[in-house]
């Protein structure tokens, strides 16, 4: 199955369950009237930038699924109230053409920051903060000066504690979000090392700032299958909404001249 095909079925699963479609009135904002609403949006917005210097590190499989998270979170964000301001960085070479080819667009026309260089060379080091599970800083609060890094490396086994190893070394303060700290597993669930996509940390972050609250961010961003639950409870019906993602962000419309 392609990435494309995957990416469309899954938009149409997503607004089917959240009950959203075109009215007469409005239709969905696409191409450049979406880019400038959502960037128009994102401008009080957290920084968050995806590192996607890790694709030769990966195999094609993980590239896929980096490919397809990728367009998992833009979508998210293209649907989100308060988006993020999304920057790309090491968007170049394999990675870039397979990226353009699976979207059918170029990075360009992406609501959000494409640069072919690394990190390193277009943020300013000062305001990094390299998200990496392996940290020992919780995230309490989202600095609105600060640019929050997510490392593009699916291959976790094999590379653990890789990004975390690079932010050091370089410099980079670097955090992870407070899972534990706000959530705990069920009865009877299987503990393991909270490791979550790429699109996921991006979710629980752009909610946190919508938000101000980790539980709500936490339970609406990791899937139910983890089986974490918010350690102060949030009411059945809110939870439940919350891991269905029914209803909680749609896809913004607007009405064509003569419309109204």
């Amino acid at each position: 199955v392609s990435t494309q095909s995957t990416w469309g079925k899954r938009r149409r699963e997503e607004n089917a369950a959240s009950g959203v479609q075109p009215t007469k009135k409005g239709r969905f904002l696409k191409g450049p009237r979406l880019r400038e609403h959502v960037l128009k949006l994102a401008a009080d917005g957290p920084r968050i930038a995806i590192d996607c210097s890790f694709w030769d590190m990966m195999e094609s499989r993980q590239n896929n699924g980096f490919i397809s998270q990728l367009g998992q979170l833009y979508g998210f964000n293209n649907k989100a109230p308060g988006p993020a301001r999304l920057i790309l960085t090491s968007m170049d070479g394999d990675m870039r053409t397979t990226f353009e080819k699976h979207s059918q667009c170029t990075c360009e026309t992406w609501a959000a920051t494409s640069h072919r260089e690394h990190y390193s060379k277009v943020l300013v080091k000062e305001e990094c903060v390299y998200l990496c599970a392996e940290s020992e800083n919780e995230l309490d609060t989202l600095d609105p000066d600060a640019v929050y890094i997510i490392g593009g490396l699916l291959d976790h086994n094999k590379n653990a504690n890789h990004c975390h190893e690079l932010a050091t070394k370089a410099g980079i303060k670097t955090a992870r979000l407070p899972i534990m700290k706000h959530m705990k597993y069920e009865a009877g669930a299987e503990t393991s090392r909270q490791i979550i996509t790429v699109n996921q940390v991006f979710e629980a972050l752009v909610c946190m700032h919508m938000w101000k609250d980790w539980r709500r961010a936490l339970t609406y961003a990791i899937p139910r299958r983890k089986r974490l639950v918010a350690k102060d409870p949030l009411p059945a019906e809110e939870r439940e909404r919350l891991q269905a993602r029914e209803g909680v962000f749609t896809r913004h419309t607007f009405t064509p001249a003569g419309k109204g």
